[in-house]
């Protein structure tokens, strides 16, 4: 079975994301892309593998994203909040924020809040650059993204319609999100990621969507993000500087396949 041919994982979501975690010690020498795909047919139908390894630079450990079609990601915020509280609980970071290192990028994260086995975790995301064009509006958050402005959310088909629509003019290879400005200081967002397709949450997205609306002057600097996974609140420092993100994190239990519903009163990010 399954279970039986699978190393060491531990299980957990961020907002709604379900994520596998393994260390690269334990994985020997198995192809991690081969298995996300493997674990996309578990019962806890993750949406991705986070490998994680030592590092010898200045962060506290390294990750990698594993896409359920076994495509590498660049960045996966909602991933990334479930690594800093792994790492935290585990005692493998100091006193401090925890460093996470994602490519060329090294992220700071602190465990804000715990409750039972969920807790409201923050991090810092790498410094958006934004373009606008004419319908659209893309960020590179590690990542790119295209934002799709709506008067109001689409739904599930036409959305997986629109989808579609955006593939064949090209954008299949970045990360699509219907947004709907719902106040200077709310907003609602649905996803399409690359490699998985139609997720609860994306935590790169809502902090690219805020960061761009934002440097429009369309919404506040700090906004909450409703996603069908949950809540998340994100915080665009202005241009140059790193945004923020905070949202709940916690684990998968064994008969667990979605988020527990339960959310935290978001705040900002503490400084780090």
């Amino acid at each position: 079975m399954m279970s039986d041919r699978l190393p060491m994982l531990r299980w957990m979501q961020g907002t709604g994301n379900r994520f596998a975690i393994a260390d690269q010690a334990d994985l020997q020498d198995r192809d991690p892309s081969e298995l996300a795909r493997l674990l996309a047919a578990h019962p806890h139908r993750p949406d991705g593998l986070l490998v994680l390894a030592p590092d010898a630079t200045t962060s506290d450990v390294a990750m990698r994203i594993f896409n359920s079609d076994g495509s590498e990601a660049r960045m996966c915020g909602n991933g990334l909040r479930c690594v800093v509280y792994d790492q935290v609980r585990r005692g493998l970071v100091g006193a401090g924020p925890a460093r996470i290192r994602v490519g060329d990028h090294v992220l700071e994260g602190r465990v804000q809040s715990v409750s039972g086995q969920e807790a409201l975790v923050c991090t810092t995301m790498p410094v958006p650059t934004i373009v606008r064009t004419e319908g659209l509006l893309q960020v590179e958050l590690g990542n790119m993204h295209v934002i799709v402005m709506h008067d109001q959310l689409p739904s599930e088909e036409s959305w997986r319609y629109q989808v579609g629509k955006l593939h064949e003019q090209g954008l299949n290879d970045v990360n699509l999100h219907a947004v709907q400005i719902l106040s200077e200081d709310t907003i609602a967002m649905s996803s399409w990621e690359r490699g998985v397709g139609p997720t609860l949450a994306c935590a790169s997205g809502a902090t690219a969507a805020v960061s761009g609306l934002a440097s429009m002057n369309r919404i506040h600097d700090s906004v909450l993000v409703k996603q069908p996974g949950g809540e998340l609140r994100v915080h665009w420092q202005g241009d140059g500087a790193q945004p923020t993100n905070s949202g709940m994190v916690g684990d998968l239990d064994e008969d667990e396949q979605g988020p527990s519903g339960n959310n935290m009163r978001q705040r900002h990010c503490e400084q780090t």
